[in-house]
């Protein structure tokens, strides 16, 4: 559920420390680390991030806030946050997201006059107002907060102690014991969330009973003024985004948002438990800390009541920053999902897109788990990674689970500041009539980020107006002069199988240009011809784009696509996706590993014949289950049949054509080599044991 971190906090050091840290399974130091700050009545828990890890075994980073001037980019944390289960006044206090530079770092905790920590409604980080009798200011109160913070609290617990209460429903009997800061809520009791300056005495407002916190950043989680229903003590996890932002040398933006997402990872739609807010942060108030980072943590406090505090974390900003875009495109129609345009037609073909973005942090993004759900609606084609540069990597088909609609795979590649994007396409088709097609949810894992991200909802309606083309899939031309001076297309348009059709524009696509034409008039079973000048085709593949919309209603058919090809039809065939060589055991220098079957590189070229065409390879060394850190200690190679030898890793030309057979529009490559030549595998030494991968990448060239 959440990140393994739990060598980058430490305990509050002081001797009423009630705070742990917990293992996801409350064994093994294997899941998620779980911070708990209270579990038990009259208790003071405090736990922070480590400015300076002490443990060698391994590199640790700092665990921090940075406020410096050149840090513009937000800091996210997001957490998972449970406040236990219990009704309003029979519940503990609550506890408190706190950014600190008191001098008693780890040390820091509200405390009584006395020393003794402050428990109840302090929650750990308030001042202590810890007797009415006393002759006390604001400033007072203020002196025994922590220091140089600033907090946000979860308060779960109304402290409505006032001039005429006794022990009732949210109030503490014992005098000694503030019990008063939320008085001025009373006309309102409810569970709610306020930031400010623990340390500074305006957050303080004394009266004849006591003092009251002055709520001016308040959020209840019961108001029907905002609509929100609920409370934190619902027995439920809740989860929390803070952004922390610097607008200069002087100011900072905190904002939080909670239940940003639902228990699933997936966005929270709904305002009735959503709640955020920001607030301008005065970076002064901190007094310089050390090298512009900001110790941050939990505390928390009980009274007679108590509940179970805990929190686990998903992302920390000065370990690791990225974050998810998330779309989907109907490539039939050629549009992106979205609030205008959120209807695709039966049968459109959809790209589900989840661009990974790298943004900072000294940690690279690695072995990167990509959960993602498609609607049952939609029925999966193919998947794969797109990297920078053109890189791509396919996806298996057996990375999706057609019963649970679910892609499950493990990104080959480590994002970072040399590699910052990669995008998983999903490729698939329409299916299923519907209204509100659910989002197709995906979830990201790692070892120092968990990031979640939902597509647009969508429609998927029926196209009650079709089109047809003659040729129904385009042309192939010998070369440009052996096309006309104009290419005649018909379109046939239907709607709903009427006689007499509604005015209709036809769009047409072709080198980049959209041109279009109105068309009035027209029957079911008569054509309207649109004409393409010969200029608009070049040597090679052209594409020509066809839809039609309904002037009136703007209602829009699917694109039809031809292909025209002219002069040079040059392409790969069937070239394998995995090939292999002969196993070995560790093996010798020199020695030469022969190919296994199966290996396949087909060129097709239906050109005129005669024309040339040249082939090439490339690779780099093979690694070990894609660790670029164990390769073998080996070269690939093309061992030419006059004995002479190219290693691939310089792309060497490997075979040329036009075929020697006149006539002949296929060339199995492979049937060229023998069990001794073509493509080998040329050790250097002996090996460990283990399976090496590479890519060979094959260019072909037409040479005219």
């Amino acid at each position: 559920m959440g990140l393994n971190i739990a060598d980058y906090f430490k305990l509050g050091d002081f001797p009423e420390n009630n705070a742990k840290i917990l293992d996801g399974n409350s064994v093994q130091r294997s899941l998620s680390s779980i911070l708990q700050v209270t579990d038990g009545p009259g208790q003071t828990g405090a736990i922070w991030s480590d400015l300076e890890p002490d443990n060698m075994s391994e590199a640790l980073e700092s665990n921090y806030i940075d406020i410096s001037k050149d840090q513009h980019e937000p800091q996210t944390l997001s957490m998972w946050l449970y406040f236990g289960k219990g009704k309003n006044g029979h519940i503990g206090d609550g506890m408190a997201f706190v950014l600190q530079n008191d001098p008693n770092g780890i040390k820091a905790i509200s405390r009584r006059k006395s020393g003794k920590v402050g428990d109840g409604q302090t929650l750990g980080v308030w001042g202590y107002d810890y007797k009415r009798g006393m002759n006390l200011t604001e400033a007072d109160i203020a002196t025994r907060a922590i220091q140089n913070s600033f907090a946000i609290e979860f308060d779960t617990f109304p402290d409505l102690g006032g001039p005429n209460t006794s022990n009732q429903g949210g109030v503490s009997s014992d005098i000694d014991k503030g019990n008063s800061f939320d008085f001025g809520l009373s006309s309102r009791p409810s569970q709610h969330i306020f930031m400010g300056y623990p340390d500074n005495a305006d957050t303080y407002e004394k009266h004849n009973f006591g003092f009251v916190l002055r709520h001016d950043n308040l959020q209840l989680t019961d108001d029907p003024d905002t609509k929100h229903k609920g409370q934190l003590t619902d027995g439920t996890w809740h989860h929390m985004t803070i952004t922390w932002t610097n607008l200069d040398d002087k100011n900072a933006n905190l904002k939080y948002e909670l239940n940003d997402k639902n228990n699933d990872g997936s966005k929270n739609r709904s305002p009735e438990n959503y709640i955020s807010s920001n607030a301008q942060v005065d970076l002064t108030h901190f007094k310089k800390p050390a090298s512009n980072r900001l110790r941050w943590g939990f505390t928390g406090s009980t009274g007679d009541e108590f509940e179970n505090n805990l929190i686990i974390f998903e992302s920390v900003p000065s370990f690791l920053s990225g974050n998810v875009e998330p779309s989907i495109r109907d490539d039939t129609q050629n549009m992106v999902i979205s609030d205008e345009f959120k209807s695709v037609y039966e049968g459109d073909d959809l790209t589900f897109n989840y661009k990974l973005n790298y943004q900072s942090g000294p940690k690279d993004w690695e072995k990167i788990k990509s959960l993602i759900t498609l609607p049952s609606q939609v029925k999966f084609q193919s998947a794969e990674v797109i990297y920078p540069y053109g890189k791509t990597e396919v996806i298996s088909q057996d990375s999706f689970n057609q019963k649970d609609s679910k892609l499950t795979y493990v990104l080959q590649k480590n994002l970072n500041s040399k590699l910052e994007t990669a995008t998983i396409r999903i490729h698939a088709n329409a299916q299923t009539l519907g209204n509100n097609i659910g989002t197709a949810h995906g979830r990201f894992e790692s070892k120092y980020l968990i990031l979640d991200g939902d597509t647009h909802e969508f429609d998927i309606v029926q196209n009650s107006l079709t089109i047809k083309t003659d040729p129904a899939e385009g042309k192939n031309f010998q070369d440009l002069q052996s096309i006309k001076e104009n290419q005649k297309i018909a379109v046939y348009v239907n709607k709903n199988d009427l006689t007499a059709l509604p005015d209709t524009t036809l769009y047409y696509k072709i080198k980049g240009k959209t041109n279009l034409k109105t068309i009035t008039g027209l029957e079911r079973g008569k054509a309207a011809y649109i004409e393409i000048d010969k200029g608009n085709f070049e040597i090679g593949q052209n594409i020509l784009e066809i839809y039609a919309v309904d002037n009136q209603t703007k209602e829009r058919s699917r694109t039809v696509k031809l292909e025209y090809n002219v002069g040079r039809d040059l392409r790969f065939g069937d070239v394998s996706e995995e090939v292999y060589f002969q196993q070995i055991n560790e093996g010798y220098k020199d020695e030469l590993v022969r190919r296994k079957k199966g290996w396949k590189v087909e060129v097709i070229d239906n050109r005129s014949t005669g024309n040339p065409w040249k082939l090439y390879a490339e690779a780099v060394a093979l690694s070990k289950d894609g660790n670029t850190n164990q390769q073998l200690d080996a070269d690939l190679i093309f061992k030419h049949k006059a004995g002479n030898i190219d290693f691939l890793e310089s792309g060497p030309m490997i075979d040329f054509g036009p075929s020697v057979v006149p006539g002949k529009k296929s060339t199995q490559i492979t049937d060229h080599w023998s069990k001794d030549d073509g493509v080998l595998l040329k050790l250097n030494g002996r090996n460990k044991k283990g399976t090496y991968k590479t890519q060979i990448c094959w260019s072909l060239y037409d040479t005219i």
